[in-house]
């Protein structure tokens, strides 16, 4: 225990160090440092230390402007068609077709379609948190919505098709 408190460990500053303030126990991230009265193994299965490591460079990879506006144009019609077929059926919703195919299920779909479809919106987003955040909890409640509607109409059907009194 003693060795690991007064071993020097790494920050992410790259300058790390476990005692006080004392310059000669400070280090750099790329240098190996041994602990004094320990044999560490390392991975190869010798005591040999690896070669220095390079710093790691972070790339920030981004989507080209045309692949952000074609995204958010087929969003766009994503949400254009669930709103247009949720109409559709509040305007069909007295007819035979319409109340064989339970216009509340049908709904359902509609809603859930359309969060999900929303969920495009904040990938197009780069550098926010809260539109990161955003992304699973839209898709993921679009599709609970959507997945529930389809389980409980099947539910429904298996039920009227093993119905016992016909």
């Amino acid at each position: 225990f003693s060795a690991t408190v007064t071993h020097v460990f790494e920050r992410v500053d790259g300058v790390y160090n476990t005692g006080e303030n004392d310059p000669e126990r400070t280090a750099y991230a790329s240098e190996w440092q041994p602990v004094e009265g320990a044999r560490f193994i390392y991975s190869d299965g010798t005591t040999n230390p690896p070669p220095v490591l390079p710093p790691y460079v972070q790339e920030k990879i981004t989507l080209s402007t045309g692949a952000r506006v074609f995204g958010l144009v087929l969003c766009g019609a994503a949400l254009l068609l669930s709103i247009a077929f949720f109409a559709w059926t509040l305007s069909y919703r007295k007819t035979v077709v319409v109340r064989a195919s339970q216009p509340l299920f049908l709904d359902l779909l509609c809603i859930g379609a359309f969060i999900m479809a929303a969920a495009i919106i904040p990938m197009s987003v780069e550098g926010s948190d809260a539109a990161c955040q955003a992304i699973p909890w839209l898709f993921t409640t679009g599709f609970i919505v959507v997945f529930s509607a389809l389980l409980s109409k099947m539910k429904r059907v298996n039920e009227m098709y093993f119905r016992r009194d016909c």
